[in-house]
């Protein structure tokens, strides 16, 4: 479960652990549940955000204690809605890529495709054997389990892989691959109100990122629709020396790309095959 935080006290080291953390939670989409912070209106054109203020931009979002109940964040707001597909693209800076696609009908049923292009992992057992490791993954979510074709056994149509796979994927969506942990680690000041505009059929208020996390720029711009208070599209630019050792930082950047649409989905139900 992940609250938010007093941005002061995130060092790097700790935001090496998240990452290390959150790499698992991707790689093993079946892993554990996110938490989530609350979030309110936006502020006007040109003005700075504060993490102090309760804003929907999940990186400017007041601290909360223990004993406070989580609310749903912008990117968890996103998966209520319906009739809408996004993706989410990660290309890291040996142009390795990784991806999700997503539609969700308009009861909520998903369909969601993985896609891991020259995937690696350090620091693995000697003898683990990568390349069992798929190229592409594919899961079903109906009335919120979620099922995953497996070939030549049909018993995977009455045997779900997980009971409350959105928990699951908000995780996934949260991890060092996604737009929220580098949202929530820019200090104060980092994300500015740019006006208005309209992407995938949302009427959006846009903002500017731009912000130094231990003396690495983190840029891009970020879309929330203030009517359900979702992240409907972020294009971020991450220093790759934040990715690992600090004492021997990567050179290059990693690109994240997030995209919702409004579409019609037809009903979500499970192949025949």
């Amino acid at each position: 479960m992940m609250k938010s935080f007093n941005r002061k006290s995130m060092t790097l080291g700790v935001a090496l652990l998240l990452i290390g953390f959150f790499t698992l939670a991707c790689i093993f989409p079946l892993s554990s549940n996110p938490d989530t912070a609350a979030n309110t209106p936006a502020p006007t054109s040109g003005q700075v955000i504060s993490p102090t203020q309760s804003t929907p931009v999940d990186g400017n979002l007041p601290a909360t204690t223990d004993d406070e109940p989580a609310q749903p964040d912008p990117l968890d707001r996103l998966l209520t809605l319906k009739s809408i597909r996004f993706s989410l693209t990660t290309i890291r800076s040996d142009n390795t890529r990784r991806s999700l696609d997503a539609d969700i009908d308009s009861v909520g049923n998903m369909h969601l495709q993985y896609g891991y292009d020259g995937f690696k992992l350090d620091k693995l057992p000697d003898q683990f054997d990568s390349k069992i490791w798929p190229a592409t993954a594919e899961v079903f979510v109906l009335d919120g389990k979620a099922y995953q074709p497996r070939q030549k056994d049909e018993t995977w149509k009455t045997t779900p892989i997980a009971e409350k796979y959105i928990d699951n994927l908000s995780m996934q969506l949260h991890s060092f691959e996604g737009p929220a942990l580098w949202l929530r680690i820019l200090p104060e000041g980092s994300i500015i109100a740019a006006g208005d505009e309209s992407v995938g059929g949302f009427d959006t208020k846009k903002y500017s990122v731009k912000g130094e996390v231990d003396q690495q720029k983190i840029s891009g711009m970020i879309w929330i629709e203030p009517q359900s208070k979702s992240l409907v599209q972020a294009d971020l630019t991450i220093p790759a020396a934040l990715l690992g050792d600090p004492q021997k930082p990567q050179a290059g950047e990693m690109k994240i790309i997030f995209k919702a649409q409004k579409v019609n989905i037809p009903a979500i139900v499970l192949p025949d095959r």
